[in-house]
Parts: structure tokens; sequence; C-alpha cells
């Protein structure tokens, strides 16, 4: 059976605030995932007439998607030469264990609204696909941030996690941060803002609509909508209990 888990692993949290500055203007024909299916199947393709051996390779038994946030080149570099002053060496002679491995690459982060993303558009786009807007989650760019309201499941966008569950594949989240965080949230979560954990925070920002927004909070999704997934491993249990219950 093959297993899914997706282990992430945050240092710092960083403030959900994502419209400063001022966002790009969206291009239209970005918003659909169809556009961005597309964009996928020419990569893969030029990536396998690249590199024809890997047609023949044999499916992967398991998949374990590490991400590290705020990853980027000058970070892995600075953490090399960190940890080189730390034992002695070189920075130039270290290497970490996953820039041995016979194959890498790197992504372009940006999403449809600005050059830098946040934890959640880019966790959009390396588990569904799909570029959305900054701060929001397992949704299209046609649903707008913070928007309140029912929102379209026909807007929404769906992760590997969730492919691979409805396949039959055992599947995982471990984190190191609140499972209802940006990143491991993108795993299962359909929503407008990032930081819609839980029910309080969506009264918070929608007033009267919240009465018309019902289990549309991350952790309530987490829960009811996403019984398949066989492991889940994190913090942020305030988010799971009533406001003023001790835990």
């Amino acid at each position: 059976m093959l297993t899914f888990i997706c282990v992430l692993a945050l240092a710092v949290s960083c403030p959900a605030q994502p419209t400063t500055p001022e966002p790009w203007l969206v291009v239209e024909e970005e918003i659909s995932p169809k556009y961005w299916q597309k964009e996928a199947e020419k990569f893969i393709a030029a990536a396998c007439k690249r590199f024809p051996i890997l047609k023949s390779q044999k499916p992967a038994k398991n998949v374990i998607l590490f991400l590290g946030d705020g990853m980027g080149i000058p970070t892995v570099s600075a953490s090399r030469f960190y940890l080189a002053h730390r034992s002695g060496l070189n920075g130039s002679m270290l290497t970490h264990p996953f820039e041995e491995w016979p194959y890498s690459t790197v992504a372009r982060t940006y999403d449809l609204e600005t050059v830098v993303t946040d934890s959640a558009s880019s966790a959009n786009a390396y588990l569904t696909g799909t570029k959305t807007r900054t701060g929001m989650i397992g949704v299209t760019g046609k649903l707008h941030y913070k928007q309140c309201g029912a929102w379209p499941a026909e807007e929404f966008t769906h992760s590997v996690l969730e492919a691979a569950s409805k396949a039959g594949k055992a599947t995982g989240i471990l984190t190191t941060t609140r499972i209802t965080h940006a990143s491991p949230s993108g795993c299962y979560g359909h929503v407008t803002y990032r930081d819609f954990e839980g029910d309080v925070n969506l009264k918070e920002v929608c007033g009267d609509e919240f009465q018309n927004m019902p289990c549309q909070d991350l952790s309530c999704q987490l829960i009811h909508n996403n019984r398949d997934i066989n492991v889940m491993i994190g913090g942020g249990a305030k988010n799971f209990y009533p406001v003023g219950k001790e835990i």
C-alpha cells in the first residue's frame, strides 16, 4: 500500500496579513486549475524527454513530502555555513543530506497576487497544483481574500493527499506547528482566509454571515470532512475545544 505523508516543519509562524504592498492585477486565465494543469503537463513532458530513463522506473511505493518553511537558496546556504562553522569545517565542503540526492530542482514561489507567497497560497501551489490568491487555501482565485458566505465547491482545489486518500492509500500529516496552520491545512482545507482555523475566527471576520457558514473553519473541516486521513500529529488543540474549555 502506498503511503502519502506530509511532514511539515515550521520554526516561525509568520503574520497572515498579505496585502502590503498592493497585490498584482490577477490574470484571468491563471485563475482556472485547468491552466495550471496544462502548464504542469508541458513541464512533465519536457522532463521525461530530458530524462527518458524515468519512464522505465517502477512506481514509488511510498511518497513522503518534507517541507521546511522558508527554505530558499540563501537560507539553505546560510544554514550550511552555520553548521560548518559549528563543526569547525569549511562551509564549501559541507552539504545537507538532501543536497546529495540524485535529482534536485528549484521552484518559483509567486502566487496570483504577489511575488513572495505566504504559507497558504504556496501550500495551494505545491499540494494542489493551482496558484491562488495570497492568504487563501484550497480554493481558486475566483474567490477573494476573507470572502464570507458559502464557498461554492466548484471553486475548491484538491490536494495530492486528498487524491491519495480517494485512491485507497494510507495518508498522514505530521507537523511541528498547529495542525490547522496554513502549511498542513493545505493538505485538506478549503478557506478564503488562512486564519479561519476555528469557528471563533469565522465569527470575528464575517459577523452576521457566520450563521450561514456551517463547518467552514479548518478544524471542523478536518474532523468532519477528512476522516480518511490515517495519521494526524501536530499542535493547536485549542482550536478543537469550545471557548473557555480547559485542556
